[in-house]
């Protein structure tokens, strides 16, 4: 994942950008430059503090292209998704995010390509953030095969999770 977003920044934003370790097995990709920054605002990306304000742009929520829905999807699920399991439960598709707008915007872009979820709000017990976060998930075994197999992610944790599902499954068969 690092080296797709580290190619586009050199292919689309055309700028080498600043790679770090933000927490323990977080990694860092930024880049302070004028064209990084106008390009993201030119998408309704406001700068400064963002994540309770942020949501998806406009162009993405108006497209008609199934392809580029699902490669936002794909994309903010990566980043802020989850796709967890439990042996004695099925599968689950989540993401957790601060902005409600952007929740429901994926939600809306979901239902567009016939996904399901459900929403809630979630106030984490730690942290210095007191802000809810913002839910939406699926645990219809279905839709769950239906996003990993269309939208899928582009994060290895959620590629081997979702292949440790199946090899169980497969097992219990």
């Amino acid at each position: 994942m690092i080296r797709l977003i580290i190619r586009l920044a050199r292919e689309v934003l055309g700028v080498e950008p600043m790679i770090g370790e933000y927490k323990e097995g977080e990694i860092m990709v930024r880049s302070g430059q004028r064209q990084v920054l106008d390009f993201f605002r030119d998408y309704g990306l406001p700068q400064g503090r963002k994540a309770g304000k942020v949501r998806v742009p406009k162009q993405i929520l108006e497209s008609d292209n199934p392809a580029i829905i699902k490669a936002f999807l794909r994309g903010l699920f990566s980043a802020d998704g989850c796709f967890s399991f439990q042996n004695s439960r099925g599968p689950r598709v989540e993401i957790q995010v601060k902005s409600q707008k952007l929740r429901d915007d994926f939600v809306y872009l979901a239902d567009r390509l016939g996904f399901s979820f459900r929403l809630y709000e979630y106030l984490p017990p730690r942290g210095k953030n007191k802000a809810p976060l913002q839910v939406a998930f699926t645990t219809r075994t279905s839709q769950c095969v239906r996003w990993m197999e269309e939208a899928g992610s582009i994060k290895d944790s959620h590629v081997q999770r979702y292949r440790d599902w199946k090899k169980l499954i497969e097992r219990k068969s």
